[in-house]
């Protein structure tokens, strides 16, 4: 009895085993069978991702707003990687004026150098800015600095690309004044201009030029600003001739400005 008992004690103890390793086993299939489904979810949604990335190619949206200033692709064409741009846009809310600076004026030109910007199509009063940067060197080749100058440019009032005149007020160390270039004899001696004194004699004065500006120029030295001044010297003009002023005496401060 004793016997039989063991025996089927032992019996369902073995049953009892078999049951709960099937049933681990179902377990870890099922488990498996879960992971396979849920790498097959996350690939299609992948996929999924990838037709949506796909779908958006149809649009184009600009990263700014901005204006489309060429293009070069049409509804259904098929633009591929390595073409050129199909679009080029240009924000013009702000806009950059570059201006080439002679070298006589590079050293005087500075950030924050008030300059007047014209553009001579347009019947607009100037643009009053300052200087921006500068590029701190001169071109070898064009003997010019570059300097550019930001300006805010929401009314649209600046087009890209258009040519303007930019005037720049050269900060001076010293003050000079400026003649009509007629008024200069150019001698064996060096430069020279006929002024009248007040006893109405033409007097010879010697005179230290700076920068050639067209009709006027440039005196550092040798004038004092209330000298009258001879339009067109001659040669043979000397010092001591007496003259008759026909027109009413204009001093070289009218003649010339700071």
């Amino acid at each position: 009895m004793n016997r039989r008992f063991q025996f089927s004690l032992k019996w369902l103890l073995l049953t009892v085993a078999a049951v709960v390793a099937r049933r681990r086993a179902n377990l870890a299939t099922r488990a498996a069978i879960i992971e396979v489904r849920a790498a097959t979810a996350k690939s299609r949604e992948s996929k999924v991702a990838r037709l949506e990335e796909l779908q958006t190619f149809k649009k184009i949206v600009s990263p700014f707003e901005a204006v489309v200033m060429r293009r070069s692709a049409e509804v259904g064409m098929l633009v591929t990687a390595g073409q050129d741009a199909p679009f080029v846009l240009e924000d013009t809310s702000r806009v950059r004026v570059q201006v080439n600076v002679p070298q006589t004026y590079a050293m005087q030109t500075r950030p924050g150098v008030a300059v007047a910007i014209n553009v001579p199509e347009a019947t607009s009063p100037d643009v009053l800015a300052s200087v921006t940067r500068i590029a701190e060197s001169v071109d070898a080749a064009s003997r010019t600095m570059l300097a550019e100058i930001e300006l805010e440019n929401s009314s649209h009032r600046l087009q890209p690309g258009s040519y303007v005149q930019v005037a720049l007020t050269m900060p001076q160390e010293e003050s000079a004044w400026t003649i009509p270039a007629n008024t200069v004899s150019m001698r064996v001696e060096g430069p020279h201009v006929a002024l009248v004194n007040g006893l109405n004699e033409v007097e010879i004065q010697p005179v230290r030029l700076g920068r050639d500006l067209g009709k006027r120029v440039v005196v550092l030295e040798g004038i004092t600003g209330e000298e009258r001044l001879v339009v067109n010297p001659g040669d043979d003009l000397t010092s001591g001739i007496r003259v008759r002023i026909s027109q009413p005496q204009e001093s070289t401060a009218a003649l010339a400005r700071r």
